[in-house]
């Protein structure tokens, strides 16, 4: 019995083996960021007041998401005003396309009856 569709091969993935080199630096390096923060923390004066840049931290973030909403509202209600005036203008060019196109209906009097080739005046 034939397979309507064909089976896609399976492509093997090859890993490259990490040579003994490369982990031997990716660990000093890792040892020589982890040592330098740990001196830099120590570093840090023992009369920093935790407290008050917690709070200082903790109200700048607020207001910064406060700020990020109020800038997303105004961009949102900008954009709106945009769709709103391209879809009027739209349909302005839309509406005068189509009233362009009845007033040669309109100005003749009579029409042509396809079907028997004789001529009707429009009630």
């Amino acid at each position: 019995m034939q397979k309507a569709y064909r089976e896609k091969p399976q492509r093997r993935l090859y890993r490259k083996k990490r040579s003994d080199l490369r982990l031997f630096i990716e660990a000093i390096i890792m040892i020589f960021v982890g040592m330098s923060l740990v001196l830099f923390l120590n570093s840090i004066p023992e009369k920093f007041i935790w407290t008050d840049f917690i709070n200082d931290t903790w109200t700048n973030l607020s207001l910064g998401f406060i700020q990020l909403f109020q800038a997303l509202l105004q961009i949102g209600a900008a954009t709106s005003v945009i769709f709103l005036l391209l879809l009027s203008i739209f349909l302005l060019i839309g509406g005068v396309t189509r009233i362009l196109k009845l007033i040669p209906v309109i100005r003749s009097p009579f029409s042509i009856n396809k079907n028997k080739s004789t001529y009707k005046q429009r009630n």
